[in-house]
């Protein structure tokens, strides 16, 4: 694999544009000098002043300061006050699903008391968001769609899938079920498919940590809240990896949870699955038929088709052959977490159960258990820490026969007893085809009471997180992320299976087991700088680098010659018949550099830039980078002009940027061995490239009447 080497260019001009920025923010921020502490304190409620608002942030941005209401909703914060002229400053009182509320205080004395009765937000007006933006932005000032769903509307409704709540609540997002069988990650879908060949579904990303895993380990519970950015416009901040949109997932870290308490919260939740509707089964047929009432045979003992075809004649019994296969399938999920707040230290931590049947007569369902720990230390003023740690394990009964379950259903006859034993008095009668009929036939009960079929798999994810703010305008992050997981996949047929027919088979085993490891490191340098009141600018300089290793280890026993032996030591030594063996190894290495650079001019009117430059040993050997780029706009227009029963009216527009990268075996060579010889199969391409696309979104935002809102 070629060695990545645009970084060193990039690297230069990254550390070019940090000492600029440092010396430029030198000169327009000069320190000031330090003068006598000032407190400040208050309480945070809601209803009037009726009810305290434990966990709730108050916080002044231009000082970097900010502390967490106690279970009274009660706060005290300490600054620093001006050496000289008194000083005017914002303070914010917020909390999740409230309206903040923002006040100019001067610090002119050393005691100052500032209460907040918050409203509730219906509409989510004042989200914060940091998924595609420069730094926290509340949402009515992003100039692309930003849809979010937090962990307020998630328990109204929980969903079984961490992304269910997505469906209904972010306009143009679809979240579908692939195959049905409990366990399996839902199909996420925004706005509609961006690539003929390639994947569709959007980016990933988990508190930091970008996952090539199914997000079938990951329970709603965890969740605090889901930022969903649809199309190339919005997403160019992820550049090569995000044309199909990005979705970012933040689990809950006790940062709620008011100062000096701890919560427990158990759930647990019982159902029971069905099918809700069945296809209606046609219970007649088109066979001549005896006196009797029997089928009339032909000289080779097969029935006799009536002349017109048509089926008219009714078998004189039927079964109900849906209901003998499947079954209500109970399910149940235990959840318990514990969140504590204690001074500058936050923590959670979560354990799940989870047991599905599923609603398949004899196959063992789903099974899961996982644990997510997240810790935040304040080192001090200047310095935070975050840790976070998952683990999950999981096991799944399958029935692995490419949909044959519901596809042989349909052709069975609905006078076969899917019941009835065999000849020899075993459990269900393998031999139902009866000639002239289709060979897709076959007993469901006697596969899935026969056949074994399991998927297993473990995964642990690991993250940390540096944030220094060496001065109130510039705070510098640095992040590790850590993403493992391990599947293995095993089928038995055993020895002595029969088919339709009752013919007698030698059964097969198959063995898979895949093993992905990924982890991204990055650093960034952001700085807020505001110049008198009149606009605020934000520019953030970062680096990603992204490393991932697949491996596959296969074998399949075509037959064996032993029943009692499940294992690929009873597989048969018949040339003819030999154990086939897979395996494959693949690397994939991305560094990756942006800037970004947004201007809010009196909160009214908000202009941003990007530039990204990715390079992947996924591309072509001789075009190893690609660079992206986006450029925005927004005007709150109800900000300079008020119209009775509007909160918001927002006009935006943006153009940018974004891609996909190549599989990873589009590049090369590729051979195949026919009749003892390699033949090439794929020409290969060195001058292979990332999907590229180029999105222009103009749009507005109306909200009114405080319950309604249009986009």
């Amino acid at each position: 694999m070629r060695r990545l080497e645009s970084g060193q260019g990039v690297g230069r001009r990254l550390h070019q544009w940090v000492r600029t920025l440092l010396a430029a923010a030198a000169v327009s921020v000069p320190m000031a000098a330090q003068g006598q502490n000032i407190t400040i304190s208050g309480r945070v409620t809601t209803g009037g002043g009726s009810q305290p608002m434990g966990g709730a942030t108050v916080s002044i941005s231009e000082l970097t300061a900010g502390t967490i209401t106690d279970a009274e909703g009660r706060y005290r914060l300490v600054v620093a006050g001006p050496a000289t002229a008194t000083r005017r400053v914002t303070i914010v009182g917020r909390m999740i699903g409230y309206k903040p509320i923002r006040r100019s205080i001067a610090l002119d004395n050393t005691s100052i008391t500032q209460n907040f009765d918050l409203e509730r937000d219906v509409l989510n007006l004042e989200q914060v968001i940091v998924t595609g933006t420069s730094d926290a932005t509340s949402q009515k000032k992003t100039a692309f769609s930003v849809g979010v769903v937090d962990n307020v509307q998630l328990k109204e409704a929980p969903s079984v899938t961490p992304l269910g709540g997505l469906q209904g609540r972010v306009a143009g997002a679809q979240v579908t079920a692939g195959t049905g069988a409990p366990g399996t990650a839902p199909a996420i879908r925004l706005r509609g498919a961006t690539s003929l060949t390639g994947r569709q579904d959007p980016l990933i990303i988990v508190d930091g940590t970008i996952t090539r895993l199914s997000l079938s380990d990951i329970n709603s519970e965890d969740i605090e809240r889901v930022e969903v950015i649809k199309g190339a416009a919005a997403s160019s901040l992820y550049g090569s990896d995000a044309a199909n949109g990005v979705v970012q997932i933040f689990t809950k870290r006790g940062a709620e949870v008011a100062d000096g308490r701890t919560t427990v919260t158990v759930r647990n939740e019982f159902g029971a699955n069905d099918l809700r509707r069945t296809i209606p089964n046609n219970n007649s047929h088109n066979y001549q038929l005896n006196a009797d009432g029997s089928f009339l045979l032909n000289s080779s003992g097969n029935r006799v088709p009536k002349t017109d075809s048509i089926s008219d004649n009714p078998y004189p019994r039927t079964f109900d052959q849906l209901g003998q296969v499947f079954r209500p399938g109970q399910f149940m999920t235990n959840y318990v977490s514990v969140g504590q707040r204690k001074g500058n230290t936050n923590l959670s931590a979560a354990f799940q159960n989870v047991s599905d049947r599923g609603v398949i007569n004899q196959v063992n369902g789903f099974r899961r258990q996982n644990f997510r720990v997240n810790l935040d230390v304040a080192v001090n003023d200047k310095v935070d820490l975050q840790f976070g740690s998952f683990f999950a394990r999981s096991t799944a009964g399958e029935t692995d026969d490419g949909g044959g379950i519901f596809f042989g259903l349909r052709f069975l006859e609905p006078d076969i007893d899917l019941r009835a034993p065999a000849a020899d008095g075993t459990p269900f009668n393998p031999a139902i085809r009866r000639p002239p009929l289709s060979g897709n036939v076959n007993n469901p009960l006697y596969y899935t009471a026969n056949r074994r079929v399991n998927n297993d798999r473990d995964r642990f994810t690991g993250s940390a997180k540096l944030r220094y703010r060496p001065r109130s305008w510039l705070t510098a992050e640095a992040n590790v992320n850590y993403d493992r997981g391990n599947n293995n996949f095993k089928a038995l047929t055993p020895f002595g299976y029969r088919n339709s027919v009752g013919a007698v088979s030698q059964g097969d085993l198959d063995f898979q087991r895949d093993a992905t490891r990924a982890y991204n490191v990055g650093a960034t340098v952001t700085s807020v700088l505001d110049f008198r009141n009149w606009f605020t600018n934000t520019t953030k300089l970062a680096w990603v680098y992204e490393d991932q290793e697949n491996i596959g280890l296969g074998a399949f026993a075509q037959a064996l010659t032993l029943g009692a032996v499940p294992e690929f030591a009873s597989a048969s030594r018949d040339a003819s018949l030999q154990t086939l063996p897979r395996s494959f190894t693949q690397q994939i290495r991305n560094q990756n550099y942006f800037a970004i650079t947004t201007f809010d001019i009196k909160d009214k009117l908000i202009v941003d830039a990007l530039v990204r430059q990715d390079a992947s040993s996924l591309f072509g050997a001789d075009q190893r980078t690609r660079t992206f780029g986006r450029y925005s706009i927004a005007y709150r227009l109800s900000e300079d002009l008020k119209l009775p029963g509007i909160q918001e009216f927002k006009l935006r527009a943006s153009r940018g940027s974004a891609g996909l990268r190549p599989v990873f075996d589009a590049q090369y060579e590729q051979f195949a061995l026919r009749g003892g010889r390699s033949i090439k199969t794929t020409l290969g391409n060195r001058d292979l490239r990332p999907a590229f696309s180029t999105e222009t979104e103009v749009g507005f935002n109306l909200n009114f009447l405080r319950d309604f809102t249009f986009e």
